[in-house]
Parts: C-alpha cells; sequence; structure tokens
C-alpha cells in the first residue's frame, strides 16, 4: 500500500537558493524520505483513500487470491472459446469509444497481445501495418502444476478442496484444466460454470456470452447505486467485469503480469501472488 511506500529526494539548505546558488556557495544537499501516501494527502483529499485500502487489507476484504483465480478462469476461457477480436479501445482509457476507432494499439503498440493475427487485424483491418502484436491462437488445454498457478498453467482450486481458492468457482470447473466443446452445430459451448452472482451459479457457453451477460449487468446495477435503488454492486459481478476488462486492455500480455507460486511447499498456506517486471520480462 502506498503507506509503506517512500520516496527520497534531495533538499538544499535553504529551500529559497536556485541551484546556480547552491553550486556557487557550495552547500551540501540533504535527502529527505516522505511517505507517499502523506504527499499525496497534503495535495489532494481523495487520496486519503490509502487509508480506507489499509483498512480492507486489514479486515481480509481484499482478497487477491480470489480475486486472480477469477482472472484465471475467464482469462482461459477467452483463450479457448473467443471469436471475437479485443475491444477497440479509447486512446486514453480502456473503454471503448462510442463513435470511430480509439487507434490504442498504434499509440501504445507493445501494451496488448491480440489471441491471434485474424483477431488483431479484425479489430482494425487499417492497424495490420502498424505492427499489431498477436500470440498463437485459441488454446483448451492447460497444464497441471503442483506450487504454480498462472492463466495458463495450474488446476484453478474450488473452496471445497484448498484454504485458497476463489470464492466464486465451482466444484463443478474440474479447475478449468480443460474445455470441450459440445455444441453440435452453431457457436462454441464448453458450458463455463461459475458463480455470476451472490444468489446465483450460471453456466455460459463461451467467453463472448459471459463478457456480454457481465458488462451489461455491471451496467444495470452501477446505475442502480447511482440512482439510490442498491447500495452497492454485486462483488461477484464486480469481480467477473473487471476479469473482463484487463483481458480486452492487456490480452495475452497478462500473462507477463502475475501468478500464484508456493513459498513453502511444505504448507498449502504458503501460495502466495507474485509480480513479474512487464518491462523486463520476454
Amino acid at each position: 500500500s502506498l503507506k509503506k511506500r517512500f520516496q527520497t529526494s534531495w533538499k538544499l539548505p535553504d529551500e529559497t537558493d536556485s541551484i546556480l546558488e547552491y553550486l556557487t556557495r557550495q552547500q551540501k544537499p540533504f535527502s529527505i524520505s516522505m511517505n507517499e501516501a502523506t504527499q499525496l494527502e497534503a495535495t489532494c483529499e481523495r487520496d486519503k483513500k490509502s487509508h480506507f485500502i489499509q483498512q480492507a487489507i486489514n479486515r481480509n476484504d481484499c482478497n487477491c487470491h480470489s480475486k486472480f483465480l477469477i482472472l484465471a478462469a475467464i482469462y482461459r476461457l477467452w483463450k479457448c472459446t473467443s471469436i471475437n477480436p479485443l475491444d477497440d479501445l479509447g486512446l486514453g482509457e480502456p473503454t471503448v469509444p462510442s463513435m470511430g476507432n480509439g487507434k490504442r494499439d498504434f499509440w501504445y503498440s507493445d501494451s496488448r497481445v491480440h489471441l491471434d493475427r485474424q483477431s488483431a487485424t479484425a479489430m482494425d483491418p487499417s492497424m495490420e501495418p502498424f505492427g499489431l502484436n498477436w500470440g498463437e491462437g485459441k488454446v483448451c488445454k492447460f497444464l497441471p502444476s503442483n506450487n504454480k498457478i498462472s492463466l495458463t498453467q495450474g488446476r484453478i482450486p474450488h473452496s471445497r478442496d484448498s484454504p485458497i481458492h476463489a470464492r466464486g468457482i465451482p466444484s463443478e470447473s474440474k479447475g478449468y484444466l480443460e474445455f470441450e466443446d459440445v455444441a453440435e452445430t452453431g457457436n462454441v459451448d464448453v458450458r463455463f460454470p461459475i458463480r455470476f452472482t451472490w444468489q446465483s451459479f450460471l453456466v455460459f457457453a463461451n467467453y463472448f456470452e459471459l463478457k456480454t451477460s457481465a458488462v451489461d449487468e455491471f451496467k444495470r446495477e452501477r446505475d442502480a447505486v447511482a440512482a439510490g435503488k442498491r447500495s452497492n454492486i454485486d462483488p461477484f459481478v464486480f469481480d467477473i467485469f473487471k476479469s473482463i476488462q484487463l483481458i480486452e486492455q492487456y490480452g495475452e500480455k497478462l500473462e507477463q503480469f502475475a501468478y500464484l507460486e508456493a513459498t513453502n511447499t511444505s504448507s498449502s498456506l504458503s501460495i502466495e501472488l507474485s509480480y513479474v517486471d512487464a518491462k523486463n520480462s520476454s
């Protein structure tokens, strides 16, 4: 959290001195450390949110394991069943523009990796000469692992078989290690089970069906909150919606960002969320 991060900077003995005056008088600078949360709170009232974030972590309300596992499950569904290109995002934020093309892939060519060449060029054919990034295509089988869970590796545990689990993962998922298309005709149907809301477990045919339902439900609940008709957005809908946003924003580049890895093989509780520096990963 911000309260654990500090910035170190150099200060002159006299803050009114210019750099030229400092060099002329050969005064020695000294370093100071400033807590980032305190620094932001001094300039912007909203940044006191760091205090509330820390409280949520202390209450165990911020479950990073659960959120990551939900993301991994939906990411695997996208890898196997995606039939549409990633959203054509706006230039400055991960939202679909109301009209026209966002050209985000032009200005930020390394910001995301599409599923394959066909889906990359389908988003915007005019972008193909400018270095679109794409992967090797669909994957429906994922390797098991005893000490690591990534977006493409390891069985995703449910609440009945592991203390580290996602609350929205049902036992019927079988860890999301393999998807089988059971559709006789038409679009892909892998019968993807997930808790959609507090009150409902639903089964979706493919990523597009889940995405459409989640986006529509999130917008409906968000409007209801704004109108004072409900107090909050359903946490399961929120996690699914945010996972879909990340997939649409980064595509396969998400694989470079984070994974779960056992820090102590003798304890099933030792698995921790590890982050990869995307700039230094290949």
